[in-house]
């Protein structure tokens, strides 16, 4: 398989799982019990970035620009995606407890995967060419 083909793919399936995890707690009362509801009501809980509010969407905006600059394999991109990989990571230590759902903690999983193997892509093959390039 092209690694071009596949990186696209990988970057375009990354995002989508992307979208659907930033949203999918405006459908959890849909999916989960309201004995589900109430333990998920504790996600959160001590968090010192709780009163910013901004934050999750500022992440969000900034991912969907570093996604569009990873898929034309712009410079910029390779040296965002790792860092709002970096950032994503450390700010789980201001987010407070973490209690999630079983599709939360799925798609969750899958993301930090494909993430990884994008970044081993973006860094440690050929591709780095492309960047470099643009």
């Amino acid at each position: 398989m092209n690694s071009h083909f596949l990186f696209r793919k990988l970057v375009l399936l990354s995002f989508a799982i992307y979208v659907v995890y930033f949203f999918l707690s405006d459908f959890h009362q849909h999916i989960y019990s309201s004995d589900e509801m109430e333990l998920l009501a504790w996600n959160g809980l001590g968090a010192t970035l709780g009163s910013v509010v901004a934050f999750p969407y500022v992440l969000g905006v900034a991912y969907t620009i570093i996604t569009m600059g990873l898929f034309f394999y712009k410079a910029w991109a390779r040296t965002g995606f790792m860092l709002i990989v970096i950032i994503n990571g450390f700010s789980a230590v201001f987010a407070g407890i973490s209690v999630s759902g079983g599709w939360d903690s799925m798609l969750g999983y899958f993301l930090a995967i494909i993430d990884g193997f994008l970044l081993a892509m973006v860094y440690l093959t050929p591709l780095v060419a492309e960047f470099e390039d643009a």
